[in-house]
Parts: structure tokens; sequence; C-alpha cells
């Protein structure tokens, strides 16, 4: 499988992951183009927990046409099917034999955790680091709020 294009646009094709830290249930979604990831404490499994929260960063950030999950049961049932649907957007699943297929998600995850653990033993914000980290310059790359939002760092 190859690797997915970089999309022309912020929020055309996004990935989405759940995942577990230190006893709690999280979700992250990640913008292909700019990398910007959104992190959700779930306080349940649910579908529909699932579906509010990502109807909350649709209503901020705009519908992607595409997003990317993998094929946990919260992404395969019809209430999922439905929410893509009624939102217009294209629901994709990785290959359960190839997950890297999810791959930006995954990287989210990492960095979604990496995060959380600092925060924890430096008993900080989680916000202000996920605001830090949304502002830094990636190599000859602009921030991920740069690219997302088309604005100057904070």
């Amino acid at each position: 499988m190859q690797p997915h294009n970089v999309p022309d646009l912020p929020w055309m094709f996004t990935e989405a992951d759940i995942f577990e830290w230190h006893g709690k249930m999280h979700l992250v979604l990640v913008d292909s183009f700019s990398g910007w990831f959104e992190l959700d404490h779930l306080p349940d499994m649910r579908s529909v927990t699932v579906i509010a929260k990502l109807k909350r960063h649709f209503a901020v950030h705009g519908i992607p046409q595409t997003l990317m999950t993998d094929n946990a049961r919260q992404f395969v049932c019809s209430e999922f099917s439905g929410f893509a649907r009624a939102w217009d957007f294209e629901h994709i699943r990785s290959s359960p034999y190839y997950p890297q297929s999810n791959g930006l998600a995954e990287r989210a995850v990492r960095s979604a955790k990496h995060l959380l653990e600092k925060c924890h033993r430096e008993h900080s914000d989680i916000q202000a680091a996920l605001r830090h980290l949304r502002n830094l310059s990636r190599a000859d790359l602009p921030s991920p709020a740069q690219l997302l939002l088309l604005r100057a760092p904070l």
C-alpha cells in the first residue's frame, strides 16, 4: 500500500485513532495537510461518544472530504456509517492486515502519548503543551498552526 498524497488544503484528508494511556481512553484526530492533531479523553467507548467528539472538531475545522480510521468497533458500526452519510464525508478504513496505512494517526498517537506522559510527569497543562507543539516549525516547514490556520506563530 502506498503512502497517501498530501492534500492541497487543510482538513481535506484526516485520520483518527483511539488509544489507551494510563487506563484512560483517548481519541486523536489529525489533519494530513498540516499535521495538526486534536486530542480528546473518551469517558466511554461507545460510538456515539466518538461521533460527538468528531462532530465538535468538524464544527470547528470543517468536515473533511475523507476520514481514515482503523477497524475499531466504534468506526465499523451502523451509527458511524450513518454519521459519515449524514455529514457527507468518505470514511475509509485501513487494512486490518496493514495497520501502517493509518500511519499519520499512529504518529499522532505517539506524539499524544509523549505529551501526556511529559505533562503528567511535570504536572503541567496538556493544552499549553499542545499549543506549543502546534506552533513549532519542523525542518523547512511552517508549523502546524501556520499551515492549518494560515497565520504566524503565537
